[in-house]
């Protein structure tokens, strides 16, 4: 340091104050050229080179504007996020009623398939009765036709089976 002038180039000329003071809800100013009285005498001690002071100036407008630029992306951003979330739950209540009316869908295909059932063993238990009772009325035809002797005349009578084969055929019942 030449002369104590913080290197500037012209020890003549003043340097420039540094005249606002960071806070915590931004700069403010400590001093205003229009005041006749200077807060103190500390100005002197503490003057930076204009060149210093200007730099720091012009990188705080910068900051500042890429500040303000960051907080309009992160409340653009915040709005997408909030939008995304009601997106999400308005699917999470789709899921969830979809899962209900796929419950009842299968709550009601088991009723029908249950009452399905018990008809089908309905049919089924029908079936074997009537066949049953269709061998059973069978069986008392060829009884009744049939004479005592076990021999006959060789006649045919009217309530005779028509084919002699069909009297040797088992009657039982079908499953499926």
């Amino acid at each position: 340091m030449e002369g104590g002038n913080n290197g500037n180039e012209d020890p003549a000329r003043p340097h420039q104050v540094i005249t606002y003071q960071e806070g915590p809800g931004g700069p403010f100013r400590r001093w205003e050229p229009g005041h006749r009285i200077r807060p103190c005498d500390c100005w002197r001690t503490y003057s930076y080179p204009d060149r210093v002071v200007l730099a720091i100036d012009d990188e705080r407008r910068r900051l500042a504007g890429a500040n303000r630029r960051a907080r309009i992306e992160i409340q653009r951003m915040r709005g997408i996020v909030r939008m995304q979330a009601d997106r999400i739950q308005e699917l999470e209540e789709n899921i969830l009623m979809e899962q209900e009316r796929t419950n009842a869908y299968r709550e009601q295909l088991q009723a029908v398939n249950g009452r399905l059932t018990r008809m089908v063993r309905e049919v089924n238990d029908r079936a074997g009765s009537i066949i049953d009772e269709c061998e059973a009325l069978l069986h008392e035809v060829i009884d009744t036709n049939v004479p005592v002797g076990g021999q006959g005349d060789g006649a045919r009578r009217e309530g005779d089976a028509a084919s002699s084969a069909h009297e040797n055929e088992s009657t039982g019942s079908v499953v499926d």
